[in-house]
């Protein structure tokens, strides 16, 4: 680590993640081993160990900091392999979001009291438009019909 440190760049924020990732996971496990006596099963039983203690980001972003503190010693002739090389962090898929039924979102915009918000709700729920493109929908404060040309606006469209 202190061959390794001096020669990497990275920005404050991923520095405070490399510090806190080697304070808390990695030196304490491997700290005081030397590298010659790590080897790949050491790597998978410390996965499993992380896995157990952090929530599967936690333990996936653990792993490429110790992953290339071995390659760097690969790469300096310290140990022959990367015992971290293939290990994989296998994480859950985030189980699929819900979605509303049609009648689901029927009560919700019955519940709506303005009169205008219930078509935003239907209109959201039927395009998948997020709130912004929404309320870009927002009518004008005057009817529609065709503008006089002097109210037209100058970019070049018909509207």
């Amino acid at each position: 680590m202190e061959i390794w440190e001096p020669g990497h760049l990275a920005g404050d924020a991923k520095w405070a993640a490399y510090r806190s990732h080697l304070r808390n996971h990695i030196l304490p496990r491997f700290g005081d081993q030397p590298l010659s006596k790590m080897d790949r099963q050491a790597v998978k039983v410390f996965v499993k160990h992380l896995k157990r203690q952090l929530a599967d980001s936690g333990a996936a972003s653990v792993m490429p900091l110790f992953s290339l503190l071995m390659r760097e010693a690969v790469v300096d002739r310290r140990i022959p392999i990367n015992p971290c090389h293939g290990v994989k962090v296998v994480t859950r898929q985030p189980a699929e979001r819900p979605t509303a039924t049609p009648d689901q979102v029927n009560q919700i915009a019955t519940r709506i009291g303005r009169r205008e918000d219930p078509v935003l709700v239907l209109t959201a729920a039927c395009t998948g438009m997020r709130w912004g493109e929404l309320v870009g929908l927002a009518p004008r404060q005057r009817p529609l019909r065709r503008r006089p040309a002097a109210d037209r606006p100058r970019c070049g469209c018909a509207a």
